[in-house]
């Protein structure tokens, strides 16, 4: 039966001193029974390896959510950036249409186009 690692019992990060026995403590415990002796220490091998990969995997978890963070950071701040420099755009072209405007235009310069199609000029 292939082993889903999303089902693999995790133990929870505990201090120390609830960790359970020490090495030393299993030795010192089950020296004598030998049979019993390597059982316990396999488990406790398989418990330090679970740990660790736990640790490592959670790690790595913040070690993506950081650069997930990052790289939004990154996104709006360029998408400002392009949004400041579109608005400098637009107002740097209304004032060039501004003054391509002449200040100020004499009636006798108006043509005024009729509807008819004939130029009626004032």
């Amino acid at each position: 039966m292939a082993r889903d690692e999303r089902c693999l019992w995790v133990p929870p990060t505990r201090p120390a001193s609830e960790r359970g026995l020490s090495l030393t403590q299993i030795i010192e415990e089950y020296g004598e029974r030998t049979d019993l002796l390597r059982l316990v220490l396999t488990a406790k091998t398989e418990e330090d390896r679970a740990r660790a990969e736990y640790e490592r995997r959670l790690q790595e978890e913040l070690r993506i959510e950081t650069r997930r963070i990052e790289f939004e950071m990154m996104l709006h701040s360029n998408y400002f950036k392009m949004q400041d420099q579109q608005q400098q755009q637009q107002q740097q072209q209304q004032q060039q249409k501004q003054q391509m405007l002449p200040a100020s235009v004499h009636r006798s310069e108006m043509v005024l186009h009729s509807p008819i199609g004939k130029c009626m000029c004032a």
